[in-house]
């Protein structure tokens, strides 16, 4: 079990990872990151699960589109599970709230390669398009 001052040492790295890959104020990030391990099982505090992502989308953000926050989960999970690492979850956020917009452009790039090639094709240009052309 880790100590209380390795934890506050790991949350301050996560912090500044954050802060450096979406440019959100160090207060943001660490106020996220303390958020999201709310979120977390007891059993695995660096994970959260399908379910509470879907839920956190819909309450906090107001996302109604299944398919959207599929799109999204499936681009953050690890591979073969049904969680996504916290940090993921924390990044998400703080490119909700960034005022950065590459880093949101990049973001979603990142989820309609649904491919994971590194380069969207017709067929994912078109969902995007598709469903961005429905919430406009």
């Amino acid at each position: 079990m880790a100590t209380f001052d390795a934890l506050r040492k790991r949350t301050k790295q996560l912090s500044e990872r954050i802060v450096k890959l979406t440019g959100v104020e160090q207060s943001i990030a660490m106020n996220v990151i303390m958020y999201a391990k709310n979120l977390t099982p007891p059993s695995n505090p660096d994970v959260i699960d399908k379910v509470v992502f879907i839920a956190q989308l819909c309450t906090r953000f107001g996302m109604s589109s299944m398919f959207l926050i599929d799109i999204i989960f499936e681009s953050l999970k690890v591979k073969g599970c049904a969680y996504m690492k916290l940090e993921e979850y924390v990044r998400m956020v703080c490119v909700f709230l960034t005022t950065d917009i590459e880093v949101k452009i990049d973001f979603v790039f990142r989820c309609y390669d649904i491919q994971r090639d590194g380069y969207l094709d017709f067929k994912e240009i078109y969902t995007l398009l598709t469903v961005s052309r429905s919430y406009s």
